[in-house]
């Protein structure tokens, strides 16, 4: 990485972050395919 964590934008950080992560993960979880 090229560049500080505070130069990263918010969607750059959240790759790198425990709460990315974890909101991404909760996301699957909760994720219903239409018409099932």
């Amino acid at each position: 990485m090229d560049r500080t964590f505070a130069e990263l934008s918010a969607a750059e950080k959240d790759r790198f972050s425990h709460r990315g992560r974890a909101l991404r993960k909760l996301a699957e979880a909760l994720y219903i395919p239409p018409n099932s």
